[in-house]
């Protein structure tokens, strides 16, 4: 009987828990309906209602954290209020009433009185990740659905976002898309893509996000929702891959992330994105690639960009070189560029894009260029698209009002390559002139060149290298020991012997190196040089000169020009004489600047800067070049620069103006300078100047009183201190001319300026002496000696500066005196002549007065 009754009991209470479930099933299923209102009229009724309301949807919360027969019902009236809560505050309602008041009470339960919701959320999401097919899955599909779409709306409230991100939401995303369980084609991939895309919308909450998924296990993750992504069963219709497009896009937004990017190649995402961005038109047998097939439709196109926008932030990661360079981007790039130069739509070898379409990808293929060059160099040399990358520039550089017979389709280029370079229509009107000028071309113009320029800079960093393993040697890049042959006969004789000399230099260099990257560098480099690159940037800087572009995109073009011409001008000596003159010429109309622009504009200070180098190297070492400039009053127009500059380009202005007054011819220039303003302005008060301002920004004072010992000390050893350039310039000036026309004033300045190898000689004796003290080390006898001696003597230069500028200043107040004194008397003697000439006027008056009467 006993186990009778316990029987009874225990079916009893099974019975009882069915209807207690049942009954708030029906309950869950009841409150998805709108509540009836009628019966509240006052707030506080609302309150106490809302209340109760959010303490059933604390039970459905919890229920939801242990799949049941009641997890549906819990989940579709979670969605369904927190769906109504969202629409409220989209769009409330102007009008109050009971019913909004409804709604803010309500809207306030979900924002601050259902924490435990992400807390649930996170718990089935978990449930989720631990199955590894749809069979073992302890939620249905209908409870996935609703699971993931509660996270979404979730993530829309900004303060249950919050809580979401601190449960590790973000974490979670990333597996899932991974997860066998989630088709991340399909509406619950989409919805995850969406609820991540919600995490990051807010710019302040990356820092939080970063660290969950900067992991391994997330990246592997993604990588597979890329790859499961472009399988073709995945991506049959329109909306899979929109859903694909939008994976892709979630990783365009990781790339963007600085800390993400190491991780992002490592786990193998940059392998994947290189992967389907070539299988679209280059044949790979890669088991991803079997029977995946991209079209020209609209999404295809649009994966094709996030591919390639997702791979341009990963280039310049240290580990991505391996990836790149067994990659067949170089392939897919070549064959672009070869379309492209073909020029007939229906005849090309990649897919047929429109033309739009084509323009776009090219523009961001080439702008990857640059980035990839250093791992693939040999790949692209050896395959001749260095050649290929030449008749493009020839094409950028032509006339863009011709209609050519090359091209002339792309005379208007449609599209904005994905935002790169500009956006809507490539055509804009300059400032200047009414003409339409074909920004597209300069586009492509600006690409081309940056990736010659990192051909150019790749050969220079390889042949250093030959050099530091001894295989070059000391060999010059260019003869600068010509130091009076423009100021003495038979300069041409020499002039020939030393291009000889420069020659077999140049050849010795081209014939030492066993490296492949060498070899094939210097091979590109002399097909440049062999079609005349030389030649085409100038006549394209000479079209430019005649009708100038006063947009940044022709700044940037002009400036990788002349960063090119220094560059081929320092490695091949031969080419300073294809330079010439006429290269001066145009040289010297970039130094008439824009004051105002130059203050501000980076662009145009860059270009500024791409000038004075391309003086360094294209005219200063090469005698002709160094006439023309200075028979072109070229060394004023410098110092004129020098004066409007900032203190970016004035660095390397000085250290032009230095190095051409090793020269004496351009000494005689820079002591005859007046600049051309309203005040007289000598090379003195320019260094003077200089001198003042750049010791004010170092808080250094110009006048010395004798008890500071160290007056040039400067705390920050990383900043830049041109006063080393202005002791060098004025010393090969000579101190003696420049006293001449000093002055007092400057005179003070111009003895420091003087003392300047002392004084610095004098630091770092001392930074010597303060480093044996701080590692506690005792000098021996003669170096303490050496060290005491050296202390003295920059006391006594210190103490001599002091007085000969307290003398200085003397004399420029004697002078001050003097001119005051001059002042004084002359305007006595214009009072005296006042109070005469008006004694005569009476006079004169009085004595016609007399005559009339």
């Amino acid at each position: 009987n006993s186990n009778n009754n316990n029987n009874n009991n225990s079916d009893s209470n099974t019975s009882n828990k069915e209807v207690y479930m049942l009954h708030l099933n029906r309950i869950l299923n009841v409150l998805q309906n709108p509540i009836r209102l009628t019966g509240l009229k006052k707030q506080r009724d609302v309150s106490s209602v809302a209340a109760s309301f959010g303490s059933i949807l604390l039970v459905a919360a919890q229920l939801i954290s242990t799949p049941s027969a009641l997890t549906t019902s819990a989940l579709q009236l979670l969605n369904t209020v927190i769906e109504r809560v969202i629409k409220f505050r989209a769009k409330p309602p102007a009008v109050g009433d009971v019913w909004r008041a409804w709604m803010e009470a309500l809207s306030k339960v979900i924002e601050t009185g259902m924490k435990i919701l992400p807390v649930s959320v996170n718990s089935t999401l978990l449930l989720l990740l631990g199955s590894q097919s749809s069979n073992d899955c302890v939620l249905s599909e209908e409870q996935q659905k609703l699971l993931l779409e509660l996270t979404w709306r979730l993530s829309v409230i900004p303060e249950q976002l919050d809580n979401l991100i601190n449960e590790q939401t973000p974490r979670y995303i990333c597996l899932l898309l991974g997860n066998p369980v989630i088709d991340p084609t399909t509406h619950e991939g989409l919805l995850l893509v969406e609820t991540m895309w919600n995490c990051w919308e807010d710019s302040g909450r990356e820092d939080s996000i970063i660290p969950q998924i900067d992991s391994g296990e997330c990246m592997h993750a993604l990588g597979v929702a890329v790859r499961r992504a472009f399988k073709p069963k995945n991506s049959a219709t329109s909306s899979a891959k929109q859903a694909r497009n939008d994976i892709v896009a979630l990783l365009t937004l990781f790339s963007r992330q600085r800390d993400l990017r190491d991780s992002l190649v490592e786990g193998h995402v940059l392998e994947y994105c290189l992967r389907f961005a070539c299988c679209g038109d280059i044949r790979m047998f890669h088991p991803d690639c079997r029977n995946t097939t991209l079209s020209t439709c609209n999404e295809d196109f649009e994966v094709m960009k996030l591919l390639l926008s997702t791979v341009f932030p990963l280039l310049n990661e240290e580990t991505s070189a391996e990836v790149v360079a067994t990659s067949s981007l170089v392939d897919l790039i070549s064959l672009y560029i070869v379309c492209g130069l073909e020029g007939n739509v229906k005849e090309r070898k990649c897919r047929n894009w429109s033309q739009p379409q084509f323009d776009e990808l090219l523009l961001l293929l080439l702008s990857l260029l640059p980035s990839i060059l250093p791992h693939v160099i040999s790949d692209f040399v050896s395959k001749g698209a260095h050649g290929m990358l030449f008749d493009m520039l020839l094409w950028s550089f032509e006339d863009t009002h011709k209609n050519t017979d090359t091209h002339s389709h792309t005379l208007r280029i449609k599209g904005a390559a994905n935002s790169f370079m500009s956006t809507g229509d490539f055509t804009v009107t300059s400032l200047d002139t009414e003409e339409a000028n074909n920004n597209g071309r300069r586009i492509y113009s600006l690409l081309v060149l940056k990736s010659i320029q990192t051909m150019l800079f790749l050969l220079l960093g390889e042949e250093q290298k030959e050099r530091n393993k001894g295989n070059i040697g000391n060999v010059a890049i260019y003869n600068n020991e010509d130091d009076t042959a423009d100021d003495c006969d038979g300069s041409d004789s020499n002039e020939k012997r030393r291009g000889s000399d420069k020659d077999k230099r140049e050849s010795s260099l081209s014939d030492v190196g066993n490296g492949s990257n060498l070899s094939l560098l210097r091979k590109a480099k002399r097909s440049l040089i062999d079609n005349n690159i030389m030649g085409a940037v100038k006549d394209f800087l000479r079209r430019q000169s005649s009708s100038p572009i006063s947009d940044d995109v022709g700044n940037k073009v002009t400036a990788n020009i002349w960063s090119i011409c220094s560059l081929l001008c320092s490695s091949t000596p031969s080419l300073l004489n294809v330079f010439g003159d006429e290269g001066v010429a145009l040289l010297l109309a970039y130094y008439d600047v824009n004051e105002h622009k130059l203050s501000g504009d980076e662009e145009y200070q860059f270009l500024v800067l791409t000038v004075l180098d391309a003086t360094w190297h294209c005219v200063v070492p090469h005698t002709n070049n160094r006439r023309c400039f200075l028979a072109s009053e070229g060394i004023y127009s410098l110092l004129d620069l020098l004066q409007k500059c900032s203190f970016q380009t004035q660095y390397m202005a000085l250290g032009v103006l230095t190095q051409l007054c090793e020269y004496p011819r351009a000494v005689k220039h820079v002591l005859h300078w007046k600049n051309s303003g309203p005040v007289p302005y000598s090379i003195v008060s320019l260094l003077v100047a200089l001198w003042e301002e750049e010791s004010a920004s170092f808080n250094c004072d110009s006048l010395i009183d004798g008890t500071n010992k160290l007056p040039l000390k400067v705390n920050d050893d990383n900043s830049f201190d041109s006063r080393g350039r202005i002791f060098m310039l004025a010393y090969l000036i000579g101190f003696d001319g420049l006293y001449e026309i000093a002055s007092p004033h400057e005179k003070s300045t111009l003895i420091l300026i003087e003392q300047f190898l002392n004084l610095k000689c004098g630091e770092k004796w001392h930074d010597v002496k303060e480093e044996l003290y701080v590692h506690d080390i005792e000098p021996i006898e003669c170096d303490a000696e050496a060290l005491k001696v050296a202390e003295v003597a920059n006391a006594m230069t210190v103490k001599g500066i002091a007085e000969r500028q307290k003398r200085a200043l003397e004399e420029a107040e004697q002078m001050e005196k003097e001119e005051q004194l001059s002042s004084m008397e002359k305007m006595k003697m214009s009072v005296r002549l006042m109070d005469v000439a008006s004694e005569e006027e009476g006079t004169f008056i009085k004595s016609l007065s007399e005559t009339i009467n």
